[in-house]
């Protein structure tokens, strides 16, 4: 089983006292050797899934919001002062609000 991040499954081994590697070829017997039935696991294993999904959810967000921030044009503004001019920053109002929703 091929993840990009072994975090979870590292906790999981942790957790559970074992070195076990998960791929296509483990047999289920496996898992009922280390009472994963037990409530105390299956309360363990449904917080390390629930903390994945949270986290997967997350870089989500986070990559869309990475990819608006890619695409926003600014536009360069002069500011007028007293003691000269210095540019400025501006972003379009829609924009604003594509970053605002994210």
């Amino acid at each position: 089983m091929e993840v990009e991040d072994d975090r979870h499954w590292n906790n999981f081994r942790e957790s559970l006292n074992t070195d076990l590697t998960v791929d296509e070829n483990t047999p289920l017997e496996i898992f009922w050797d280390l009472e994963i039935y037990a409530k105390a696991k299956t309360d363990l294993i449904e917080e390390i899934a629930e903390r994945a999904k949270q986290e997967k959810k997350i870089a989500s967000a986070l990559s869309i919001i990475e990819k608006k921030w890619k695409q926003v044009n600014f536009i360069r503004v002069p500011l007028e002062l007293k003691d000269g001019t210095i540019e400025t920053v501006k972003m379009d109002d829609e924009e604003i609000e594509v970053l605002e929703d994210h």
